[in-house]
C-alpha cells in the first residue's frame, strides 16, 4: 500500500516535472521571438547534438572551447556527464550569449510570470478549490 507520503512525493515530482517543462516552453517561445529561421536552425542543430554542425559552430565561434574558463568550470560541476552533453551545453550557452545577451533576463522574466500563474490557480492545482 502506497503511503502518504510516497503519494505526497510522486505528486510534488509530477507537478515539479510539469512545471519546469512548462518553463522550458515558454523560455523557448520568448527567446524565438526575432530570430531568424537561419538562427533557430543553428541553435536547433546545436542542442539536439548534430555533430557536424556543432563542430562547425565551434571552430568558428570557440576554437578553444577547452580552455575557456566557463567550459572548465561546468566540466567540474559535471562529473561523469557525456563529453558530447558538456559541448552542446557549452556551446548552447555560448550561442546564446552572441544571439540572444537577453537570455538571463527573459528567463527570469517567464520563470516569474510562470511563479505568479501557478500561484494564482494554487487551489486549482492542488485540488482544494472549492468554486471548480
Amino acid at each position: 500500500m502506497t503511503s502518504q507520503r510516497d503519494s505526497t512525493q510522486s505528486f510534488s515530482d509530477r507537478l515539479s516535472k510539469l512545471l519546469y517543462d512548462e518553463l522550458e516552453l515558454r523560455v523557448g517561445m520568448k527567446l524565438s521571438e526575432g530570430m531568424s529561421d537561419d538562427q533557430m536552425l543553428e541553435f536547433e542543430a546545436i542542442v539536439s547534438k548534430d555533430t557536424p554542425r556543432l563542430s562547425a559552430w565551434l571552430r568558428q565561434h570557440s576554437p578553444d572551447f577547452d580552455s575557456d574558463p566557463k567550459f572548465q568550470a561546468l566540466e567540474e560541476r559535471s562529473p561523469g556527464v557525456d563529453a558530447l552533453d558538456l559541448v552542446a551545453d557549452y556551446a548552447a550557452t555560448k550561442w546564446l550569449a552572441i544571439n540572444r545577451p537577453d537570455y538571463e533576463t527573459s528567463v527570469r522574466a517567464v520563470r516569474t510570470e510562470l511563479a505568479l500563474t501557478t500561484r494564482s490557480c494554487a487551489d486549482r492545482i492542488l485540488g482544494t478549490d472549492s468554486a471548480g
